[in-house]
């Protein structure tokens, strides 16, 4: 078994294989951060969620951040597949780059932030601890063939700088550079311009366009009531405050009534199963308004109450101790 490994791992066949797969990795995380679209994909949220939002990057610089970033990868993923300074400088750079990139995931994991870390963009959505895993296996791959490359093969470090430079303007020819005017205008409607789901329960007015307060409030809930005094004292003390519109969660008394109806039969069993999920998805399309209210004043009580108490209902035990940390911390 150990010389039948031995013999695959020193297999021609199986570098190649290993060299066009670190291509298509590099190759498919370039573009897809440009999917579907560059104006979506590249601008809106890996420049200016990612970069300028999410890491306080200057405007101007994260046009030519970003920019370089997807030609580096492009020209990583050609260049594995050339043998221009393969073990000098291909194979190190590429390493040091994924380091880079988990060293900051890291962070952002420890954080708590579980969110699209934003590698493969919109493309294929990945969390920062499915981010890390990717890169160590990377790194793992690229350090094996490290060892495996001779240092002796021709090499041309002018064709190394031309395809870099090649990467680079086909990059800053594709998607120009936008003006000041147009970086504050992209940066000003990246939300406004997403559509709400929740549109459909409000008709009296648009609430995809200006600022605007939407509350998920259930009947008879301490919480909710709690927060809409608050709210209520907010629109008294602040000028121009957002108008504030409510959805009531009003299907959750019927399905628990529903629920509470139900025999120990086996098809009555699949129907409580049923419906105990339709209360939980119920429940999960108001999760991401708390939380972004929870980034906005992370010492809302009220948010991290409501949202202890939904993720306690559809069992996700990880972030209902979290949400729990975080409010034994402000003392409750």
């Amino acid at each position: 078994m150990k010389d039948l490994i031995e013999k695959i791992s020193n297999s021609l066949v199986f570098v190649w294989f290993l060299r066009v797969l670190i291509s298509a990795l590099f190759f498919v995380s370039a573009v897809a951060k440009m999917y579907p679209n560059p104006e979506i994909g590249l601008i809106k949220y890996f420049e200016i969620k990612q970069l300028v939002q999410g890491l306080g990057f200057n405007e101007i610089l994260a046009q030519y951040f970003s920019r370089s970033i997807i030609a580096f990868e492009f020209f990583i993923a050609i260049s594995v597949l050339l043998n221009n300074y393969l073990k000098r400088i291909i194979y190190p750079i590429s390493i040091l780059l994924l380091v880079a990139f988990t060293t900051h995931l890291t962070y952002i994991a420890i954080q708590g932030n579980d969110g699209n870390c934003g590698c493969f963009g919109e493309l294929i959505p990945m969390t920062p601890i499915e981010a890390i895993i990717k890169n160590i296996i990377t790194i793992l791959i690229l350090y094996f063939l490290y060892s495996k490359t001779s240092k002796n093969l021709s090499s041309s470090f002018r064709s190394l700088v031309i395809l870099m430079l090649s990467c680079l303007l086909f990059m800053f020819i594709y998607v120009p550079l936008r003006s000041n005017k147009k970086i504050q205008e992209n940066i000003t409607t990246t939300f406004n311009q997403v559509t709400s789901l929740y549109s459909q329960y409000i008709s009296q007015t648009d609430i995809d366009n200006g600022e605007k307060i939407l509350c998920f409030f259930a009947p008879g809930c301490d919480h909710c009531q709690s927060a809409a005094k608050q709210i209520k004292e907010l629109q008294n003390q602040i000028d121009n405050f957002p108008e504030v519109y409510v959805v009531f969660l009003d299907e959750e008394p019927e399905i628990v009534e529903k629920m509470n109806a139900l025999g120990n039969s086996r098809a009555d069993n699949l129907k409580y199963d049923q419906l105990k999920k339709e209360r939980e998805s119920l429940f999960l399309e108001a999760v991401p308004v708390l939380e972004k209210l929870n980034e906005v004043d992370p010492t809302n009580i009220e948010a991290l109450k409501t949202l202890k108490n939904i993720f306690g209902t559809v069992g996700d035990a990880v972030k209902f101790k979290m949400i729990k940390a975080k409010l034994e911390e402000l003392g409750q």
